[in-house]
């Protein structure tokens, strides 16, 4: 680490050069040094740690793509984020959707989101800005065991609170139970709900589209515990995806499941009667189920990656 008087002087040299654009001669005469110093003093600079350098790489677009998927599947709006060399499909879609939520955000006075590592990219990517103190934030779905705690519903829910200087509603229950009288005897607690009841008001809901048999989807409906008997009537019934845990045909219809029975978490039928709900999801494996969602009208506005907007059009 260089010595105090050293590092005083690569910050005043990096912050001349950096902050106010001066030239290294300008420099070199501020400091009293030779011009030739100059290249080697702001290489120090960064090797100490004292000046960081970001590249904000811009997210490109296929838009020809979206024209295509809103043709086809008459959706009011299709986002579709192309990666680049040095940016993931993931990192792409959660900018791309962050950038969507920064330009509505004034046009809402609660957020729903449910979980996983699309929305969780989403928020990641939101750059914060000026407060929102009359804004609230819900999540949909109550907390898993089996995911990332980063990936939780209330966890993504506060991050984006914090983010929007808004208020915070949380859901202080589990999204899985083992049996209908557990589900039914919590959702008699205020704590639990009425959040969700408030949470099925929010203006603009930002949610994942699971794929059955994939990721944590298929980590979810292990934990239910099914009997022999319900594991097969799971296995045999036409459920191509999820979105907040409800699982859905590939026409966007609930399916009568005993994973319906089981789980703390806004319907369907309320989710579709959000003013605007934004899907994200990347990869082509989903296919199937994003495809679903969108004929079952559960999306207005959808942010995917190239490979999942090319893997929807073949479908």
């Amino acid at each position: 680490m260089p010595a105090p008087r050293e590092s005083a002087m690569l910050a005043r040299a990096a912050r001349m050069y950096y902050l106010e654009n001066r030239s290294q001669s300008d420099i070199a005469l501020a400091l009293g040094v030779s011009r030739s110093n100059i290249s080697r003093i702001l290489t120090a600079a960064r090797e100490a740690g004292i000046v960081e350098i970001r590249i904000h790489e811009p997210v490109a677009r296929g838009h020809h793509l979206e024209e295509a998927l809103q043709e086809k599947f008459r959706i009011g709006k299709c986002l579709v984020a192309v990666g680049g060399p040095h940016r993931s499909a993931l990192d792409a879609v959660g900018s791309v959707g962050a950038a969507w939520l920064r330009d509505h955000i004034d046009d809402a006075r609660r957020i729903a989101l449910s979980w996983g590592r699309t929305v969780q990219s989403v928020v990641t990517h939101l750059e914060e800005g000026p407060p929102h103190p009359d804004l609230e934030v819900f999540p949909l779905v109550g907390g898993f065991s089996t995911v990332d705690a980063s990936q939780n519903p209330n966890a993504v829910a506060r991050g984006l609170a914090s983010k929007l200087g808004a208020h915070y509603r949380p859901l202080l229950a589990p999204a899985v139970v083992r049996s209908v009288k557990t589900r039914d005897t919590l959702l008699t607690e205020p704590a639990i709900g009425e959040v969700l009841k408030d949470a099925g008001k929010a203006d603009i809901a930002i949610i994942g589209i699971g794929s059955i048999h994939h990721g944590s989807t298929a980590a979810i409906v292990e934990s239910m515990a099914f009997t022999e008997e319900e594991a097969e009537r799971f296995e045999n019934s036409p459920i191509v995806g999820d979105a907040c845990t409800r699982f859905f045909d590939a026409e966007g219809r609930l399916v009568s499941s005993p994973a319906d029975e089981r789980v703390i978490s806004i319907d369907l039928e309320t989710l579709k009667a959000i003013r605007t709900v934004v899907a994200v999801a990347e990869g082509a494996q989903k296919a199937r189920a994003v495809s679903g969602a969108l004929r079952g009208g559960l999306v207005d506005v959808l942010v995917v990656d190239r490979e999942l907007a090319e893997a929807l059009l073949e479908a």
